[in-house]
């Protein structure tokens, strides 16, 4: 309860600072929290038709020879994963990770994310991408205690799982039910398994930059704790 309201706090703040800015900053500003709202309201759908379809048949998660019912989901996921090249246009940190993860979601989201993928490997996709996506979002709203810690810790979980209980698996049962007799069955083929190594080959790169991120967070975080210990401590002397 202490954290949700230091989180309102932080927002009420926050909001209160931005009505002093110029127009043409404060409509910008106004458009990033919508963007961030509508990228939370749409994995935030995500996640729960996935956790209703599965309470409804919970023998179809661990059954791998049966299509999953997330048609809905995979919709929506497939909007809000795309109107997150705005933030590709709009960052300023790595350019080079952003559009790459952008691009291997892409790619995974429209050819190999569908209701022939069996229920097991399309959860732990959609609710991966969903959480990590809802926490990355929250975090560009409050930058709480709380909401930090899990988006600084929680993709040493979900991007494990994401990728190597879901996207590889999600890429294979995809191309197991291609068309042999199709005359682009040689190249859905090879580029799916393209795909598959581009995946298993970028997942450390991007889970190593992302360690380097977290290890950066913590120590400024740290070095500013001891400036405050500092100057506190100065105050009483």
């Amino acid at each position: 309860m202490v954290q949700s309201d230091k989180i309102f706090q932080q927002i009420f703040i926050k909001t209160q600072n931005q009505l002093n800015l110029n127009p043409k900053k404060l409509k910008k500003e106004l458009m990033k929290k919508l963007i961030n709202l509508f990228q939370i309201a749409g994995w935030s759908y995500v996640i729960i038709d996935v956790i209703f379809n599965i309470l409804e048949k919970p023998e179809k998660f661990l059954d791998q020879s049966s299509e999953n019912t997330f048609s809905r989901a995979i919709f929506v996921m497939r909007i809000v994963q795309t109107a997150q090249f705005i933030d590709f246009i709009q960052s300023s940190g790595n350019l080079v990770s952003v559009f790459a993860q952008y691009l291997g979601r892409m790619i995974v989201a429209w050819l190999y994310m569908s209701e022939v993928v069996p229920t097991c490997y399309a959860t732990s996709v959609l609710l991966a991408w969903s959480t990590a996506d809802i926490i990355r979002y929250l975090y560009y709203i409050s930058k709480s205690d709380i909401v930090a810690f899990f988006r600084y810790n929680a993709f040493l979980i979900l991007y494990p799982v994401g990728v190597f209980l879901g996207e590889i698996f999600c890429i294979q049962y995809t191309l197991a039910k291609l068309n042999p007799t199709s005359d682009f069955y040689d190249i859905q083929y090879y580029f799916g398994k393209f795909v598959q190594v581009a995946v298993c080959i970028g997942m450390p790169l991007l889970y190593a930059y992302l360690l380097k991120v977290r290890s950066k967070f913590y120590s400024k975080r740290e070095s500013t704790k001891q400036v405050k210990q500092t100057k506190s401590q100065q105050k009483r002397d």
